[in-house]
């Protein structure tokens, strides 16, 4: 009889070695792909580059020699790591000259500028400045070095925690870019996500034999889900928060005017367009020219000229887009525009309805419009900031109303609503530069009287974010980036007398009215040509009509500057807003409910006839969701977690079973020592005659496979079977000894890693 020792397990280990990095490499790549897409064109195959890179370059920290030591010395590996990223920056497309410390400050100088390009941007970015574009890809070596370093780095214990965190790090760089573009084919993406989380976890530990097992058990459930996916899609909601309809329709009425103060109409979520684009920006209704000493309000002409408008835009490819919107709910004259400045439609549709383009880009119908479908060009100008900045503060005199505004009246009682702010007599003259491309200071007589008024405060905070700004693109992006970081988003907000100078300095929050209107006014009183841009900003991309669902709780407003020789420029300076509790909107379909309160009275003043838009809801159905369908729910996902931890759970025993079977002997070990017998004179032939002497012929089978994992010829080794019906026995053997049996040797689900190293086994 010979004694059995539990040795560590070293076989296989260049095999799991490479298996890990084969992970870690599909894993890597698909998340810097997935996070790529924050850009339009993504240059997937620099992206596949620096994975390749940041994965050969952390593999070598695991390399061990063949005494198990690691090949690289502890000063070594954090030269690696420096390598390698310096490696993967080239590879994304760092110059090799700024990578010395002799070009580390040019490189931060450009790293500024593209971050302050994507700031005017909304998701994906579709600039075509360098930096900018490579500022977004940056984040791509740093987080794969930071996930390798943890993956591979030689530790004796603690890997399980790394590996874990690695994981989470690859995952928010996915997770980055899937929360913020629209998921072509996310059922396909998810699949392939699933794969290489299951590769991460198992085939490593595993080896090749356990990925092959792992793979079958995923594959059933992977088909079944891809079956499943098509019946299981719906455009509507399984579980509805619906509200009843009353007598007669309900409408919606949209008061593009600002009013500001407190939003108090109920919202609504029913669709009026959809759009057929992929990554549509702000989708721009009309634009309001006007400051009359209190609010923006659209005048009767609004100034500016079509030819300069689009300047030599025209012929810069992908700067005119075309977009399809379809009707559906919205009642209105004016027409969705697209995502920039309207240049032509074309109906295709039956009813061709007759359409003017107005000065400002808004597409006017003769007659409200309910139906349709057509397709919109409009120019959206994608300029490098480099560019914006290189734009002189001068502009043609034909815009300079655009940097003008108006002052309260004495007699303006400084109430939008009441008759004396919607009449004439509420504002006294324009002020404004003196000149094209001057700030307002630059005139003594009119900054005096601007510093006398009202909005004196304002002013002096406007020409404050100015100061030192060398062109309007300057002082465009720091209004902007003063009212994200320093007000936050409020839509209960009370009326004031002067609402913007309120906003500013009293409340200090605020919707997008507040925020498009303060940026709007603060960039005239630096001489900056400004206008607020009304429409909708979209948020619901519908996967299975491959379109984007415009609602009501999608009306936005924003800022846009001209430049000269590029035209309008987008601003949004609103930040986003807090998520909002389910059912907050009380239920009024019973009367009509107004998007942007009309004025006292029911005056529309300043706002250009036939200009309000309706929408007509579909039938709402009552009540939330039920018990039942909450337990379903719940039951549903309590299963897919147990599963999860079952599947798991098996992998991992399956794997412990392979290779000398040290892990599964040291169990055993445990078992015995709980049952108080000495696991140093018994043998596993001992334990395997016992077992058939009782009748036990499954446990028997699992400890003569044991045996012959131990010490049986490499071709023909049998795999173990029956370690439950050896539990099962032990635990009939010694009743009262159940729970210590089940705590030692527990089901697969729950069992956890045996540690081998150390212990000494049954004989045999």
């Amino acid at each position: 009889m010979r004694g059995l020792s539990l040795r560590p397990a070293l076989v296989g280990v260049r095999e799991r070695g490479a298996l890990r990095a084969g992970a870690f490499f599909g894993l890597a790549a698909f998340a810097s792909l997935q996070y790529a897409e924050l850009l339009i064109h993504p240059p997937a195959g620099r992206l596949l580059a620096v994975a390749a890179v940041v994965t050969a370059g952390c593999s070598t920290l695991s390399i061990r020699r063949r005494d198990d030591r690691p090949a690289l010395p502890g000063v070594a590996r954090p030269l690696a790591l420096v390598a390698t990223l310096g490696l993967a920056l080239l590879a994304i497309g760092v110059p090799a000259h700024m990578l010395a410390p002799a070009g580390w400050s040019l490189l931060g100088q450009h790293v500024g500028e593209g971050v302050d390009g994507i700031g005017a941007w909304l998701w994906p970015y579709r600039g075509g400045d360098r930096w900018s574009r490579l500022v977004v890809l940056l984040i791509v070596p740093v987080v794969l070095l930071a996930a390798g370093a943890l993956c591979f780095w030689p530790a004796a214990k603690g890997m399980r925690g790394r590996r874990g965190a690695a994981l989470s790090l690859l995952l928010a760089l996915l997770l980055t870019g899937a929360a913020n573009t629209a998921q072509p084919e996310p059922g396909l993406r998810g699949l392939v996500l699933l794969v290489l989380i299951a590769a991460w976890l198992w085939a490593p530990a595993a080896g090749a034999g356990g990925a092959a097992r792992a793979a079958r058990w995923l594959i059933l459930p992977a088909l079944v889900a891809l079956a499943l996916r098509p019946a299981l899609s719906s455009s509507s909601a399984w579980i509805g928060f619906r509200e009843t309809p009353g007598a007669g329709s309900a409408v919606a009425s949209f008061q593009w005017d600002q009013v500001y103060g407190p939003i108090t109409w109920p919202r609504t979520e029913a669709t009026m367009f959809t759009v057929a684009e992929r990554h549509p920006g702000l989708l721009r209704i009309t634009s309001l020219d006007r400051f009359d000493g209190l609010r923006f309000l659209r005048s009767g002409a609004a100034p500016g000229v079509t030819r300069l408008d689009v300047g030599a835009g025209l012929r810069r490819d992908g700067w005119v887009t075309r977009d399809t919107v379809t009707l559906d709910g919205l009642r209105s004259r004016l027409l969705v525009g697209g995502d920039g400045l309207a240049l032509g439609v074309d109906w295709k549709s039956t009813v061709t309805p007759l359409v003017s383009r107005e000065a400002d880009g808004t597409l006017a119908a003769g007659s409200v419009v309910s139906s349709g479908v057509y397709a919109v060009s409009s120019y959206r100008p994608r300029p490098a900031v480099a560019e914006l900045r290189r734009v002189p503060r001068a502009f043609p005199r034909a815009y300079l109303p655009y940097a003008r505004f108006e002052l309260p009246a004495p007699s303006a009682s400084g109430l939008i609503g009441t008759r004396s702010a919607a009449g004439g007599s509420t504002a006294a003259s324009p002020v404004g530069p003196p000149a094209p491309g001057l700030a307002l200071s630059a005139d003594h007589t009119a900054a005096s009287r601007v510093e006398a008024s009202p909005y004196g405060q304002m002013f002096r905070l406007a020409r404050s974010l100015a100061a030192g700004a060398r062109s309007s693109y300057d002082i465009a992006a720091r209004v902007q980036r003063y009212l994200v970081r320093n007000y936050r988003y409020d839509e209960h907000v009370p009326t004031a007398r002067y609402p913007l100078e309120a906003f500013l300095f009293e409340q200090r929050r605020g919707y997008c009215e507040q925020f498009s209107g303060a940026m709007t006014l603060m960039l005239r009183m630096d001489g900056v040509p400004a206008r607020v841009a009304s429409g909708f900003s979209p948020t619901v991309y519908d996967p299975v009509s491959a379109t984007w669902k415009i609602r009501a709780v999608d009306a936005h407003a924003w800022v846009e500057v001209f430049f000269t020789g590029i035209g309008w420029i987008s601003f949004d300076p609103t930040p986003p807003a807090p998520i909002a509790l389910a059912g907050a909107a009380s239920s009024t379909s019973a009367k009509n409910e107004v998007l942007g309160r009309e004025p006292s009275g029911g005056a529309k003043a300043g706002r250009p006839a036939g200009s309000p838009t309706t929408i007509t809801p579909g039938p709402r159905r009552a009540g939330g969701p039920s018990g039942l369908d909450a337990a379903l729910a719940a039951a549903a996902l309590a299963a897919f977690a147990l599963g999860c931890l079952w599947l798991r759970g098996h992998l991992r025993l399956r794997g412990a079973l392979a290779g000398e079977s040290a892990a599964a002997v040291a169990e055993l070990r445990r078992v015995l020592e709980k049952l108080g017998r000495s696991a140093s004179t018994t043998t596993l032939a001992q334990l395997e005659r016992r077992m058939r002497e009782a009748g036990e012929e499954n446990a028997a089978g699992y400890l003569a496979a044991l045996r012959d994992r131990r010490y049986g010829p490499p071709g023909r080794r049998s795999q173990p079977r029956g370690r439950a019906a050896l539990r099962r026995a032990l635990i009939a053997r010694s009743p009262r000894a159940a729970l210590r049996v089940l705590l030692a040797m527990p089901p697969g689900a729950m069992r956890r890693a045996a540690k081998s190293r150390g212990h000494q086994a049954p004989g045999t």
